[in-house]
């Protein structure tokens, strides 16, 4: 009853538009922040290491609203919340780490 033939292929779930967009969205903010963290380094920049990690803290969030997006829909909205309550925690901290060190 609980066999699967071996004939059949199991369905691939397909990612959403969302799903999709948050994806390309990570990899390029993913990219942009290591390329611009090793110029900040080599320009030794406190002005790129700040912008630096704001664009971490983007990434960060872009890839739990993908977990989100991915999330069944009861756990979704909470998903969205707890990202949003992070992303903002980030920002708040490397402001605080920068300020303090500039």
């Amino acid at each position: 009853c609980g066999q699967v033939h071996p004939w059949r292929r199991r369905r691939r779930r397909r990612l959403s538009k969302n799903a999709r967009v948050l994806l390309l969205a990570g990899i390029l903010f993913s990219f942009i922040t290591v390329t611009q963290y090793v110029a900040a380094l080599a320009a030794h920049s406190l002005a790129l290491a700040v912008d630096c990690a704001s664009m971490l803290a983007d990434t960060i969030s872009y890839s739990g609203n993908l977990l989100a997006e991915c999330a069944p829909a009861r756990l979704k909205q909470r998903l969205e919340l707890v990202m949003s309550a992070i992303s903002l925690l980030l920002l708040f901290s490397f402001t605080l780490f920068f300020g303090l060190h500039a």
